[in-house]
């Protein structure tokens, strides 16, 4: 017969060996686990640079794990470009360089102004066993403002059927300027200087934005490069942001139609209105697959259009429909609007 003490042994034993086994297994598994990628630079120091989108960078990434890895984002400053395409698959122990142009326009300094900045950028990464959020590099530099610019960003935003209007710039400095001009990389804009204009208080232009395609945005920066009379060069940069928006505005962005209940059909509603304030009618519309029928709420002749969208069956699963839809809204022709509506079906 077995005592009770080695009873008690074999179970410690029992215990100790399941123990000692989970430690290993756990062991064995940490390193798949684990996603190691890292980047160097990892501490990145411009030093003094201009504030300016003209930064050439280099980032090298290494996969120190034992799995294939997968750099699905990076981080960086707004307006900041990666030449690289993401997301880059690494194999275990490769190494690649990938290639940034940092923008630095963005920094807020003050004029006439020194200042330092300092940033922790990160990169998401993935492997097997999901996605992990990791910060491993830093980014570094000293910039000064030495003039000052009024407005010190430009919005030209404009609707259709519209002009962009003129903007109105005034540069100054220290000590008076002796010469000011201001350039733009992409050529789009229409810079001139208002004439007779006295240097010592500021240097003012007009800037106008070129023509752009309608429905569409961009940001772009202005170079301002001066010299004041003690023959010191000073170079300022002023961002802009364009936008050509379209008079016509469907709201929600995703129109979506759920079932009540099992194979039972529903209905929802939009929104269509004019920026402009013109009267909008409907006037014809057609759906892609006949799935869908369309009737306004209201009989139009205001600025804001509401529409019944409903679903004439459900079928199983979800699709993707377009509807058109024709609206008066006071000009020669009238104006063709596709909408797209997900129907989400019985399960």
């Amino acid at each position: 017969m077995i005592s009770r003490g080695r009873w008690a042994s074999a179970l410690g034993l029992l215990v100790c060996l399941s123990l000692l086994r989970g430690i290993l297994r756990f062991n064995a598994a940490a390193p798949l686990r684990a996603t190691l990628m890292t980047f160097s630079p990892a501490d990145c120091a411009l030093g003094e640079v201009a504030l300016s989108d003209r930064h050439p960078w280099q980032l090298r990434a290494a996969n120190q794990s034992a799995l294939p890895l997968r750099l699905e984002s990076l981080d960086l400053p707004p307006g900041s470009e990666l030449a690289t395409p993401l997301p880059l698959d690494f194999a275990p122990g490769e190494q690649k360089t990938l290639a940034v142009r940092l923008n630095l326009a963005g920094a807020p300094v003050e004029p006439f102004s020194h200042a330092r900045f300092a940033a922790t950028l990160g990169a998401r990464v993935s492997n097997r066993f999901g996605a992990i959020e990791q910060q491993p590099f830093s980014l570094t530099f000293s910039t000064s403002q030495p003039l000052r610019v009024e407005p010190a960003r430009l919005e030209f935003v404009w609707n259709e059927d519209e002009q962009p209007a003129a903007a109105a710039l005034v540069v100054s400095a220290r000590q008076t300027l002796k010469s000011c001009d201001i350039e733009c990389e992409q050529g789009d804009f229409e810079i001139s200087a208002m004439p007779q204009a006295d240097l010592a208080v500021g240097a003012p232009f007009v800037v106008r934005r070129a023509a752009m395609p309608l429905g569409t945005h961009q940001d772009r920066l202005l170079r301002i490069a001066a010299v004041d009379v003690s023959g010191q060069s000073l170079v300022a940069y002023v961002p802009c942001h364009c936008e050509y928006r379209r008079d016509l505005v469907v709201l929600p962005a995703r129109i979506e139609l759920y079932p009540v209940c099992q194979g039972t059909p529903t209905e929802t509603e939009a929104m269509i209105s004019s920026r402009g304030g013109r009267p909008l009618t409907l006037i014809a519309w057609r759906a892609e697959f006949e799935h869908l029928e369309i009737e306004p709420i209201e009989g139009g002749g205001t600025s804001t259009l509401w529409l019944r969208i409903r679903q004439r069956a459900v079928s199983a699963g979800f699709q993707a429909e377009r509807v058109w839809c024709v609206i008066a809204d006071g000009r020669r022709e009238p104006v063709e609007l596709t909408l797209v509506v997900i129907c989400h079906g019985s399960s």
